[in-house]
């Protein structure tokens, strides 16, 4: 796939995959290639320190390559199926590590839930399954959603 398929819109992918241009496999593969290139594990919560990952640009906590890659699966399955649930179908996206998702580590942000995984989806991560959306990542933020006390990094120019 071409670099700028990364910056497409949500509709501009959705139109890709329902006209078979590329699979849901192929995309979750590409951003999470893309993910692991640009903010490579391992990952740290933002609670902890930060020890020789400095100029990482530290978003994610977790990638769920292989809840992703099995959802993309049965996105493209359905796709070729006829079946389209909505215009998320078969779109990878990342959710804040708030949210509870069955079977994928759920820290909120802190090192005392480092190794929490839960056993249910929160609705709104139910209500994006339904759609077809593949969740890809857990994406980081403050303790507890209490505010974040690292600096931001800019992913245009790490230096």
């Amino acid at each position: 796939m071409q670099e700028s398929t990364h910056f497409l819109t949500v509709r501009e992918l959705a139109e890709s995959l329902a006209s078979g241009e590329m699979t849901s496999v192929q995309l979750t593969q590409m951003y999470l290639d893309r993910a692991e290139e640009l903010d490579p594990p391992p990952f740290d919560l933002p609670s902890e320190p930060r020890s020789d990952h400095e100029g990482q640009l530290s978003t994610m906590v977790t990638i769920a390559r292989e809840h992703a890659l099995e959802s993309a699966e049965q996105a493209d399955a359905e796709l070729r199926s006829g079946r389209r649930r909505s215009i998320l179908h078969g779109i990878p996206y990342g959710v804040k590590d708030l949210l509870d998702t069955d079977g994928i580590r759920t820290t909120w942000g802190s090192g005392i839930f480092r190794d929490r995984v839960p056993e249910r989806n929160a609705a709104v991560i139910d209500k994006l399954a339904e759609a077809g959306a593949v969740l890809m990542a857990k994406m980081s933020l403050g303790e507890f959603a209490g505010g974040n006390t690292s600096s931001a990094l800019n992913p245009w120019k790490l230096d």
